[in-house]
């Protein structure tokens, strides 16, 4: 397939859950309509709030001694797997059980030092995205709807990054597609590292016994986010979890997976350029 197509011209912003701690990118996919399509209503967490560092209980360690514990098993890693799901759940009546009201999981693949794919599904509709190098693949929701109006859901798109502007939708979303392969949560502010975590004993997460740490943060309009992260005796990270209100975000990792592959499509079609540009 030789012919080639042009970007979406709407100026529609993709939609994402916020991060909830700062520079934590742990973002799911909400996709905007594109050209007549309306936004879609992104699900917000409230960003935290900055706090003096508390005095360490006996047993205490602070969130950035963790982050560092990760940070420093990283070179162990060839590839990895983090499975994302966040679920946004709906008030239920008294003595009710609370129903999901929306549900998104992005499943990522890296293997060092260039190649990543990017699974999202959003309450049934899915975007795929492969990085091999400087080379970029989409096919799905957000080609539909953000790239690529004009072709299929299975219809895989390249799209050159220098032909796309990069404050623009579409451009955001390659310039997170192509960062480096890297431990995560590394860019979270001085005041989070500085925060207290309990140890709350040991969890399972995909075969590895892992020891769970709890912490918390005040968002700006007083709501609570407590979060809790596994670690295993390699610090190598097992999971995050998320909670605030309705809406818990749930990320578990799993590292050097026997034969994980990350490969391109036979065919794609390419994207000639963005009307931006």
């Amino acid at each position: 397939m030789n012919q080639s197509v042009r970007l979406c011209s709407s100026r529609s912003p993709r939609q994402s859950i916020p991060t909830l701690l700062t520079g934590l990118v742990v973002a799911t996919l909400a996709l905007a309509g594109c050209g007549a399509g309306g936004d879609a209503t992104p699900t917000a967490i409230p960003s935290p709030t900055s706090a003096p560092a508390p005095t360490l209980a006996p047993g205490q360690v602070t969130v950035g001694s963790l982050l560092a514990r990760i940070a420093g098993s990283w070179d162990k890693v060839q590839n990895d797997r983090a499975e994302f799901t966040t679920i946004v759940t709906s008030p239920a009546t008294p003595g009710a059980t609370p129903t999901v009201a929306q549900q998104t999981q992005t499943i990522t693949e890296e293997i060092k030092p260039d190649r990543r794919r990017v699974v999202t599904n959003v309450n049934g509709a899915t975007t795929e995205e492969i990085r091999v190098g400087d080379k970029i693949y989409m096919r799905g929701l957000f080609v539909t709807q953000m790239v690529a109006p004009n072709v299929g859901p299975d219809i895989w798109v390249t799209v050159d990054p220098k032909v796309v502007p990069p404050d623009s939708p579409v451009g955001q979303e390659i310039a997170s597609l192509t960062a480096a392969i890297a431990p995560p949560y590394q860019t979270v502010s001085e005041q989070m590292k500085q925060r207290a975590a309990t140890p709350a004993g040991t969890v399972q997460v995909a075969g590895r016994t892992c020891t769970a740490y709890t912490f918390a943060d005040v968002s700006a309009n007083g709501g609570r986010i407590d979060y809790t992260l596994a670690i295993d005796d390699q610090d190598m990270i097992c999971s995050l979890t998320q909670s605030a209100g309705s809406v818990q975000n749930i990320t578990t990792y799993t590292f050097n997976v026997p034969g994980l592959q990350v490969i391109p499509p036979d065919q794609a079609t390419p994207v000639a350029a963005t009307p931006e540009g």
